[in-house]
């Protein structure tokens, strides 16, 4: 439920009910996550990298259950993020700055915000909005997007 830790089978469930609506609308099945966030390490890309090179991360991309990770965005911290991810080997993506109106995001399943520096975060908002499964940092800032049920949290 809203609140509780994420598990792999509600991940799993909830691509599988993604997938077989895009199948009906006669859509390419997209199985990667994303993160929409300016490229600050502020906004939770260590965290984020560093969960990715778990061994428990590690396994489950070597045996092709975990999607790649898309991190959209652009910022000051750019070329660290991108060396960082390199130098770990974890299996992300890098693309441009983009808004969620734009029509790439909509095909996403999975919006994932490791981020606690804003309060109320807009990209956070949007994806609880547009009915994408959130996974978002158990934080106080965060406390707000509990209540939705398609948000879930992580540690």
């Amino acid at each position: 439920g809203a609140g509780e830790g994420v598990g792999v089978a509600q991940i799993e469930a909830q691509m599988e009910a993604q997938k077989e609506a895009q199948k009906e609308a006669q859509m390419e099945w997209r199985p990667e996550f994303y993160f929409l966030g300016k490229k600050l390490w502020s906004k939770g890309y260590r965290e984020l990298l560093s969960l990715l090179d778990s061994p428990e991360a590690r396994k489950a991309q070597a045996d092709g259950s975990m999607p790649t990770l898309h991190f959209h965005g652009s910022g000051p911290d750019e070329t660290a993020i991108v060396a960082e991810a390199k130098r770990t080997g974890v299996d992300v993506s890098h693309f441009p700055a983009i808004d969620h109106a734009n029509d790439a995001l909509r095909e996403y399943p999975v919006f994932v915000n490791p981020s606690t520096s804003d309060v109320l975060c807009t990209a956070t908002a949007e994806a609880v909005a547009m009915g994408k499964m959130v996974l978002i940092i158990e934080h106080p800032s965060n406390e707000f997007f509990y209540q939705f049920n398609n948000c879930h949290t992580f540690k």
